[in-house]
């Protein structure tokens, strides 16, 4: 059997089948099958946090053409054990499907290598529950210091006169429960953020009737010169880019929290495998795709090898 549920469900499944940590599975009247109490351990996430500029009518993607991402930039951040390439920078110059959405540029900086880590468990044995995800993004705050310095790197990009050509404001953006109902399709959302869009287009009063509405009346250059509120900010703003991984890590013989073996077996039981992104020991300084399709094709070549 091969268990491919991603690494938010792979170990809810495994859990519910008794396999997992056994003092969690005790405390749910689950048996223990199998006691791997590396199982939903060492969840990770690629933390982000982002900025957003309304465009100028001529810099905005053109009707009907879907967003682009005009560069990507992976840097090293220097900052001591971290990995080179651990930092991803990149820009787009459309934000969403909506009126609004279309007339606003992001850019995104993100940690590629985070030392956070999180983990996945059981809130009840039903699988019509899903399971209690804690991504922990900035637990540790060598994460936090990445972003902070990240964001000062996008700061001094937005305040070049180039850029700022091309932009009428920047505001403090994320991926907020209001900002992710906004991306779901709907007559309301379109007539909002076509008001919205209205009112930056109309001039400066509408302009400054919407700026005080998308700020708090917080800047992104008040945020430059407070280092408390820029801490606070990327606290409260940061979000996944969801690359979740790690939660069934493989390893070798004599890890404990090692789930599956170098052939994605997982650990004392015969016949059962988990192949996806949640066997990643470390998270890849990339997005997380093409590194599953590989690990897919690997493990699917070992079994007709072994078939």
């Amino acid at each position: 059997m091969i268990i491919c549920a991603g690494a938010l469900h792979s170990p809810g499944l495994l859990l519910r089948a008794g396999i997992g940590n056994g003092d969690h599975l005790k405390a749910l009247g689950i048996p223990v099958v199998a006691n791997l109490p590396g199982v939903g351990e060492n969840l990770m996430e690629h933390p982000s946090i982002s900025v957003a500029a309304c465009l100028k009518p001529d810099a905005r993607v053109a009707a009907g053409q879907r967003r682009h991402i005009y560069f990507g930039v992976r840097y090293s951040s220097g900052l001591e054990d971290a990995p080179p390439g651990d930092m991803f920078f990149m820009s787009t110059n459309s934000a969403g499907w909506h009126p609004f959405g279309q007339a606003v540029g992001t850019m995104l900086v993100v940690v590629n290598k985070p030392f956070s880590r999180g983990s996945v468990r059981l809130q009840t044995p039903s699988p019509f529950h899903e399971p209690r995800v804690d991504l922990a993004m900035l637990s540790d705050k060598r994460d936090l210091l990445r972003l902070v310095d990240g964001f000062r790197r996008l700061h001094r990009i937005i305040t070049k006169e180039m850029v700022g050509d091309q932009v009428t404001m920047w505001f403090p953006a994320g991926y907020s429960d209001a900002v992710r109902r906004m991306m779901v399709p709907s007559i309301t959302t379109w007539l909002k953020t076509g008001t919205a869009r209205l009112l930056h287009d109309s001039g400066a009063v509408g302009r400054w009737m919407l700026r005080t509405r998308l700020t708090g009346g917080r800047s992104l250059d008040d945020l430059a010169r407070d280092a408390g509120a820029l801490e606070e900010w990327i606290r409260q703003s940061v979000w996944p880019s969801w690359h979740v991984s790690g939660t069934c890590r493989m390893g070798p013989d004599g890890d404990r929290m090692a789930v599956v073996d170098a052939a994605c077996r997982v650990r004392t039981l015969a016949g059962l495998r988990v192949v996806d992104a949640s066997v990643m020991p470390t998270i890849p300084r990339a997005n997380t795709n093409l590194t599953t399709i590989a690990i897919a094709e690997k493990i699917a070549d070992d079994i007709k090898g072994t078939s």
